[in-house]
C-alpha cells in the first residue's frame, strides 16, 4: 500500500504525482534518479524537505536527501527579492561548496540534481542527534570538559573551512546544526547559509544568521571568519547553561553576561569571554588560535576512553532553580607549584620570622601559613577549599582604575584576585586601602622588581642572589644580612613592590576579577601613596592611549565636578602639567571642549581627565542636570596638596605659575641673551644695561 514518507502524516490518499496531497512529501519507496529510494521524512521547512534514503548503487547505504521546492514568481524583474529565488541560490551554493570539501567533521556531498521541477542534494547520513536535541534528551547541561571536547572538534573544522580559497564562512553555527555521530564525533551540518569571501563582489547580499548566535557584523551583512567564532562561543554557552544566548546579552553594555550562570575554570572563562566580544578588534582572531587555546585547556582534564559515553558528575540538571544558578561562580585555579608563596620568598628553603628580628612583628595575609621551612600551603591560608567569590566580573566592563576607586570608596576589606591567560595577581585591602600584593609572575618577585625600578643594580642583584642560595635566605633578608639596606629600608622597598604589582594591572584590557570580602588582614608595611595617587601614577604608565580613550567613551559627553564632600576634599599629588589641566575646568565641559582649549598635549590631558574621573573628582552629567544658575565649582579650588597649606594658597594660581615657569625654562634653553633682552647683536653696552635693569 502506498504511504506517505512522513511518519506523522495521516493522509493516505494516493495521487498520480507520487506526492502526498496533505504534506507535499514524497511517498515511501519512491526511487529518484533510479538510485535513491525514499525511506522516511526526517525534517521539513518552509522551502523544502529532508529525507532518509537508501543508495541502491552502494549496497543500500543510508544517505540524506535534501529537497528544495520549486519557486514560482509572477514578477521576473523582482526575482532578486523573492525568498524562493534566494533559497534556490543558497541551495546551489551549498552544493558547490560541499563538493570540494573533504573533512571528517563535514558531511560529504554525493550528488546534486534536478527532477520534476525540484532540486535535490545528497549527503552523508549521520546516525545520531543534534547537540540541541541531546541537551533536551538527557536533561542536564554540558560539563566544562564536554564543552571543551566539542570546542576542540569545532575549532578543527573551522580551521579547515577558513583556510579554503576563497575563505568559507558557515554563518549559521548553533546547537541545532551540530550533530553528534553515534561514534561520539561532532559534525557541522547545514551549509545553506555558507558565505565565500569571493562573493563579496556581488551587489546582492543575503542577511543570514540565527538570533543570539549571529554577531553584529554578520547581522548588517559583513560576515568575517571571526563571526563563526562568535557563534561557536554562543553555542558553547548554550550547552553549558541551557539558556538561549539572547537572554544573557545585555544590550546596554553590549556584553554577554553569563558569568553567574555557570561554574567553569578561569582559563576557560577567559577564552569564552574573548569569543563573545562584540568588538571585532578584541575578539579571538582565528580558529587556529582557538584550537591551540583549547588544546592547552584540555590537558587539565582526565583522559577518558569515550568521553561521550561516560557520565560526568560535574554537570548540573536543567531543572535547577535560578537561585542555585546565581550561587555559581567562576573558579580560580589553585596552583602554587610555580607560584611565589610570598613576595619576599625566593627559594624553597626560607627563614622563620625570628630570623628577621628588626621586622619580626610584620604581618602579611599569608605569614601565618609560612612554617619554619619557608614552604607555604595554600590550603593553610584559605582552608581546604576557598569560598566562592562575592563578586566576579570582567575588566572589559570594569577597567581596573575604576574598580580600584570603587573598592576604596566602599572601604572594602578582603582581597581582589585579577586573572588573565598568563598571570594571577592578588591585592589585599583593609578598609579600602591596599596593604599587600602578590603575583605568580617571576618578574614581580621582590628582587626582579627592585632591579627593574633601579633600587639595586645588576651587580648587587647577582651578589644577593648568590647569598640567597648559599644561606637559604629570602631576597629581602639577604639584602639586610649583606649590609646593602637597613630593616627600615626594607619596609619602604616592600611598599614599592606592592605599588609596582598594582601599576601593572592598569594596562590589563582583558581578564577576570574576583572580590572576596573577608576580615581585614593587618600589615605593618604601609604604602606611601594614597589610592588616588596610585590611580594617577598607574594611568601615567599606560602606554596605550587608545585604551584610555575607550574608557572615556564619547568625547562629547560633559563632565562636572562632583558634589560629594568625601571625594571633593581627598588628597592628591599632581605634577605641574596635571595641575594646569585642573585649573582649566571651571564648570561643566565636554572632553572635546577641554581639548580644544589647548595648552598641553592631548595624551596628557586625556590621562588627567581619566584620573580625575577614576578618583571621583569628576563625574559624567546629563545636559538637563547642569544648573546654569548655580555657581560653578572649580576643581582647582578643591584639590589640596598632601602637605598642609596656608589658607592663602590658591591652587589655580600655583598651577598657572608652574606652567609659566616651565614655559620660561623651555625658552631659556632655546634662546640667546640678546633675544632674551629683546635686543639686537649691535646694541651698545648702555642699551644692554638699561634692558637688563628693566627685566
Amino acid at each position: 500500500m502506498t504511504k506517505c514518507s512522513n511518519p506523522r502524516c495521516v493522509d493516505i490518499r494516493p495521487t498520480a504525482t507520487g506526492r502526498c496531497s496533505n504534506c507535499r512529501g514524497l511517498y515511501a519507496n519512491i526511487v529518484l534518479r533510479n538510485r535513491y529510494e525514499v525511506e522516511r521524512m526526517i525534517g521539513k521547512g518552509g522551502f523544502g524537505i529532508t529525507y532518509l534514503v537508501q543508495d541502491k548503487d552502494c549496497f543500500g547505504e543510508h544517505r540524506v536527501l535534501k529537497e528544495l521546492f520549486p519557486h514560482i514568481t509572477e514578477a521576473p524583474d523582482e526575482a532578486e527579492e523573492d525568498p524562493a529565488i534566494t533559497a534556490e541560490r543558497l541551495f546551489q551554493r551549498e552544493a558547490k561548496v560541499l563538493l570540494n570539501l573533504q573533512h571528517p567533521g563535514i558531511p560529504k556531498l554525493y550528488a546534486y540534481f534536478a527532477e520534476g521541477g525540484y532540486s535535490y542534494l545528497v549527503q552523508d547520513w549521520i546516525p545520531g542527534q543534534t547537540l540541541y536535541d541531546e541537551l533536551k534528551t538527557r536533561r542536564r547541561t554540558f560539563s566544562e570538559q564536554e564543552a571543551c571536547e566539542v570546542l576542540l572538534e569545532l575549532s578543527d573544522i573551522l580551521e579547515y573551512l577558513h583556510a579554503q580559497n576563497p575563505t568559507i564562512i558557515h554563518r549559521d553555527i548553533k546547537p541545532q546544526n551540530l550533530m553528534r555521530h553515534e561514534n561520539g564525533k561532532i559534525q557541522l551540518i547545514d551549509f545553506g547559509a555558507v558565505y565565500q569571501a569571493a562573493s563579496a563582489k556581488s551587489t546582492f547580499q543575503t542577511l543570514i544568521g540565527s538570533p543570539g548566535y549571529a554577531p553584529p557584523e554578520q547581522i548588517i551583512g559583513s560576515p568575517v571568519t571571526q563571526s563563526d567564532l562568535y557563534a561557536v562561543g554562543a553555542s558553547i554557552l548554550y550547552l553549558l547553561t541551557g539558556i538561549h544566548p539572547s537572554k544573557m546579552f545585555n544590550h546596554t553594555t553590549k556584553h554577554m553576561e553569563w558569568e553567574s550562570q555557570v561554574q567553569v575554570s578561569w582559563g576557560f572563562a577567559e577564552l569564552l569571554t574573548q569569543l563573545l566580544l562584540v568588538d571585532l578588534s578584541r575578539r579571538l582572531k582565528s580558529a587556529s588560535e582557538l584550537k591551540r587555546r583549547v588544546q592547552k585547556l584540555t590537558t587539565q582534564f582526565p583522559k577518558k576512553p569515550n568521553a561521550f559515553a561516560d557520565e560526568f558528575i560535574s554537570t548540573k540538571m536543567l531543572g535547577e532553580t535560578s537561585s542555585l544558578l546565581q550561587q555559581s561562580r567562576v573558579q580560580k585555579p589553585v596552583d602554587v607549584s610555580n607560584a611565589n608563596p610570598s613576595v619576599f620568598e625566593q627559594s624553597k628553603t626560607g627563614l622563620s620570622n625570628k630570623d628577621i628580628a628588626p621586622i619580626e612583628n610584620w604581618t602579611s595575609p599569608i605569614n601565618t601559613a609560612v612554617e619554619s621551612s619557608g614552604n607555604l600551603s595554600e590550603s593553610k591560608v584559605y582552608g581546604a577549599q576557598e569560598k566562592p567569590a562575592d563578586e566576579v566580573g570582567q575588566f572589559y566592563d570594569m577597567p581596573f582604575p575604576f574598580l580600584l576607586r570603587r573598592i576604596n570608596r566602599e572601604r572594602l576589606s578582603g582581597k581582589l584576585s585579577c586573572l588573565n591567560i598568563t598571570a594571577t595577581k592578588t591585592l589585599y585591602f583593609d578598609q579600602g586601602a591596599i596593604v599587600y600584593a602578590k603575583s605568580i609572575l617571576e618578574e614581580d618577585n621582590f628582587g626582579e622588581v627592585m632591579l627593574k625600578i633601579g633600587r639595586i643594580n645588576q651587580q648587587t642583584f647577582e651578589s644577593v642572589s648568590k647569598l640567597m642560595k648559599e644561606k637559604g635566605l629570602r631576597f629581602g633578608t639577604a639584602l639586610i644580612k649583606g649590609g646593602w639596606i637597613s630593616p627600615d629600608d626594607l619596609k619602604i622597598l616592600i611598599s614599592e613592590q606592592f605599588c609596582e604589582i598594582t601599576y601593572s594591572l592598569f594596562s590589563w584590557e582583558n581578564g577576570r576579577y574576583e572580590i572576596h570580602r573577608e576580615p581585614p588582614r593587618k600589615s605593618s608595611v604601609k604604602l606611601a601613596l594614597s589610592t588616588a595617587d596610585i590611580i594617577f601614577e598607574g594611568l601615567r604608565r599606560i602606554k596605550n592611549i587608545d585604551l584610555i580613550k575607550k574608557w572615556l567613551g564619547d568625547f562629547r559627553w560633559k563632565l562636572c565636578v562632583t558634589k560629594d564632600p568625601i571625594l571633593l576634599y581627598q588628597s592628591i599629588n599632581l605634577n605641574p602639567k596635571e595641575a594646569f589641566i585642573v585649573s582649566r575646568i571651571e564648570n561643566a565641559r565636554s572632553i572635546e571642549e577641554i581639548l580644544s582649549m589647548g595648552g598641553l598635549p592631548e595624551d596628557e590631558t586625556i590621562r588627567t581627565l581619566c584620573g580625575l574621573l577614576a578618583v571621583g573628582l569628576l563625574e559624567w552629567v546629563k545636559e538637563e542636570k547642569v544648573d546654569q544658575d548655580e555657581e560653578a565649582i572649580s576643581i582647582s579650588q578643591i584639590i589640596v596638596n598632601r602637605k598642609p597649606q596656608t589658607p592663602a594658597f590658591d591652587m589655580q594660581s600655583a598651577a598657572a605659575f608652574c606652567y609659566e615657569v616651565e614655559n620660561t625654562l623651555t625658552i631659556l634653553e632655546t634662546t640667546n641673551y640678546y633675544a632674551l633682552l629683546n635686543l639686537s647683536r649691535t646694541s651698545t653696552d648702555e642699551e644692554i644695561k638699561q634692558a637688563y635693569a628693566v627685566q
